[in-house]
């Protein structure tokens, strides 16, 4: 274990490199949100990121429709902090739950 600590450190990466990483990805990535979400009038209730462009979508309660908004993903775990459980969803993945605090069930896809 030592001698592996050592090489990943004379490679220059060291343990706190992931936070940053992790930081700089969620700072920078954008999101579609349903207006409810964006406007915090409904919680996350299903995560998606999109097949096609690596888009997340951020969707409560009420169907998503034609129209949503575009916001930074960060923004919203800051208000929801467990969305980041679901942040290694794979393109083409989706995620959803009743109600905040509620397990996470992963999907290939969307649900129906």
């Amino acid at each position: 274990m030592r001698r592996r600590t050592v090489r990943l450190i004379c490679a220059g990466w060291l343990p706190h490199d992931r936070a940053w990483w992790m930081r700089h990805w969620l700072l920078g990535t954008r999101c579609i949100q349903t207006i409810e979400v964006f406007e915090r009038r409904e919680p996350v209730l299903l995560v998606g990121n999109d097949a096609d462009d690596g888009l997340w979508q951020l969707i409560g309660a009420t169907d998503a429709g034609s129209t949503g908004k575009i916001g930074h993903l960060h923004h919203a775990v800051d208000e929801d902090p467990t969305l980041v459980d679901v942040l290694d969803l794979p393109p083409g993945h989706s995620a959803s739950r009743t109600r905040v605090g509620g397990p996470w069930t992963r999907h290939l896809g969307y649900p129906a």
